[in-house]
């Protein structure tokens, strides 16, 4: 007796589940940059901007996308508007201990996620 296979592989998806799959990749990017900056310790833009692209290399040197991590955005503040970042928690995370280690705040924050992890056993 022979039996068939059928592999059904859509190649078009719909815009309903296409909206929805956006909707719950974006519900993961809670954080502006612009609210974070001042928790990284950075002195200026630039070192904050150094520390964003480390934590871009690492998500992408695992094979993470990053538009589930970091996607640029544009927000708007006493009519101004400006270039900001929403960022996972993750992102975050990464963000926050890759700064530059000779500025206290990242080291504190290097730190802890060393406890964090060691209280964790892992």
């Amino acid at each position: 007796m022979r039996a068939s296979i059928l592999i059904y592989s859509p190649t078009f998806e719909h815009k309903a589940l296409s909206w929805f799959r956006e909707i719950m990749q974006n519900s993961e990017l809670r954080y502006y940059a612009s609210d974070i900056f001042n928790s990284t310790g950075a002195q200026d833009f630039e070192e904050f901007r150094t520390a964003m692209n480390q934590a871009c290399v690492v998500l992408q040197s695992v094979g993470i996308p990053l538009n589930r991590h970091i996607q640029t955005t544009f927000r708007g503040n006493s009519g101004q508007v400006f270039k900001d970042w929403k960022l996972s928690s993750l992102a975050c995370f990464l963000i926050r201990i890759n700064g530059n280690p000779l500025n206290r705040q990242v080291a504190l924050n290097q730190i802890r996620a060393y406890n964090e992890q060691t209280r964790h056993g892992s």
